[in-house]
């Protein structure tokens, strides 16, 4: 039978990301999990997606009910540490006994972690969380940074469908001549968000550059803007006042089904992104496209950028517009150095970033974690191994071993009774008072546990210690018969 798995992502639900666990579909029983009111389209996605009703927003979206439909998952798959929803599914294991495995995009340490609620969410998810994912090894080297140990961290990068995304000259022809783009023009192609973070605006500065430039004149040279956001609007007069609006196209809504086909008209594909205090690239899942569709990349030195584009592109400064002209520049009037950035660019798409590969790491992970006994049974086998010297003849080992898995779980009675019996057939009583004193940390009023450690007291010969201990019980019981027993044993030893 296929195992239940969770993969939780709240108002971010993707197709882009999806395609890579689409293909475990045969081997477990998937369903996406995602807010009614989401930001992308998941119509596409070929898993079953579950939408629940949202409250709140971004990093503190919460999911109303998942801990619920989770309560048959064996495996939950969430997102970065910093998401309440992934404080949901560590919820979830605690009730249940789910495994949760987070998958980490996050590169920078200690982000958020001002904010108090965030703060305690990272905290409660990597302390409680079986396994993480980081798509980069920068972002892996956040997570250590922050406390995760290295041996609970896989890293595996994002995949794309290489069926979809490919060379593809027939879908260059269609699509340029759709968007009245001949086939002479060089096109500098960029998809994403239209915001500063994007690097928008040094693209347009180092574009009027572009243009300008003498040398590159007998080049026709069309910038392609797919996306859409908050700084569109300005970025449209921007062109305007710098007068090389002709030579901008910009397309606001170009679905992600068809995206394969913009990536094909491309010649040269732009990323300028630069980083801000809590954001810098992640990954870059355009990147991947572009270079699994032969194209050189042109972006920057930001976040996980140059783990993800390695040779197959070229990086400058973030923020700098006057670099990333040069770095245009160079492209455009060298044939022979496009073409030998982009056979790079496909192979590395070929070689790293193939879906079906990917997914098959991530099945790995998955299995890894299921037949990993949890925290909770390494205890439980550590007190049992205890148990069995104990019954062999092992008495000392046996007890030792007991005591330390009672060390881990210090509110367990089943142990702590055994430890007692042990203690007291030992003569280890100082142990047994040490134990018992851990246990009523948990509860302090517990009477049965305050008349053991009285009675403990007692036979240490320590009998004000025992006394105090049964002031508490006639707190809670003021005609406790055991208690007025032990009064009277030790009445009796301090007349003596």
């Amino acid at each position: 039978m296929r195992k239940k798995l969770a993969i939780v992502r709240g108002a971010n639900l993707n197709k882009w990301e999806m395609q890579n666990y689409e293909p475990l579909s045969d081997c477990f029983d998937i369903t996406a999990y995602t807010t009614a009111v989401h930001k992308y389209d998941t119509s596409h996605i070929k898993l079953s997606v579950m939408h629940l009703p949202g409250t709140g927003g971004g990093l503190l979206g919460q999911i109303e009910g998942l801990e619920d439909h989770l309560a048959d998952k064996e495996i939950i798959f969430s997102a970065d540490s910093s998401y309440l929803f992934s404080a949901q599914a560590i919820h979830s294991k605690i009730k249940h006994g789910n495994k949760v495995i987070c998958l980490q995009w996050e590169n920078i340490p200690f982000n958020y972690d001002d904010h108090e609620m965030i703060f305690k969410i990272k905290k409660m998810v990597r302390e409680n969380a079986d396994h993480f994912i980081a798509v980069t090894s920068r972002a892996k080297e956040a997570l250590v940074l922050e406390g995760v140990p290295e041996e609970f961290i896989d890293v595996i990068p994002m995949g794309i469908d290489l069926n979809r995304f490919q060379p593809d000259d027939q879908a260059m022809m269609s699509e340029r001549k759709r968007l009245h783009i001949s086939t002479e023009e060089i096109v500098v192609l960029f998809i994403g968000r239209i915001v500063w973070e994007k690097g928008v605006y040094d693209l347009v500065h180092a574009a009027s550059k572009i243009l300008r430039d003498r040398e590159l004149k007998k080049f026709g040279i069309r910038f392609v803007l797919a996306g859409n956001g908050p700084e569109l609007k300005l970025l449209y007069e921007r062109t305007a006042h710098l007068g090389i609006a002709d030579s901008f196209l910009f397309l606001e809504n170009y679905p992600y089904e068809e995206i394969h086909r913009l990536h094909n008209i491309a010649d040269i594909f732009i990323l300028p992104s630069i980083p801000s205090p809590n954001w810098q690239e992640q990954f870059g899942m355009v990147l991947i496209e572009s270079m699994a569709c032969r194209k050189p990349v042109v972006s920057t030195l930001s976040g996980s950028i140059p783990e993800v584009v390695g040779d197959a592109g070229l990086l400058v400064q973030p923020n700098d517009h006057v670099s990333l002209c040069e770095a245009l520049k160079r492209l455009i009037s060298d044939n022979e150095l496009r073409e030998e950035i982009s056979i790079k660019a496909l192979h590395k798409a070929e070689r790293e970033f193939d879906s079906r590969k990917t997914a098959e790491r991530f099945k790995r992970v998955f299995e890894k974690v299921l037949s990993r006994r949890t925290r909770g049974e390494n205890i439980r086998a550590l007190y049992e191994k205890g148990l069995q010297c104990w019954e062999a003849g092992d008495n000392e080992k046996g007890f030792h071993l007991a005591c330390s898995a009672f060390a881990e779980d210090p509110d367990n009675r089943e142990m702590l009774d055994s430890l007692v019996a042990m203690g007291r057939e030992l003569n280890k009583l100082e142990d047994v008072e040490l134990r018992l004193r851990d246990y009523l940390c948990y509860h302090p009023a517990n009477i049965e546990t305050l008349l053991v450690l009285a009675e403990t007291l007692l036979n240490m010969g320590k009998p004000a210690q025992a006394e105090e201990e049964l002031q508490k019980v006639f707190l809670f019981d003021s005609e406790n018969k055991h208690a007025i027993d032990l009064t009277k044993q030790i009445n009796s030893r301090l007349s003596i």
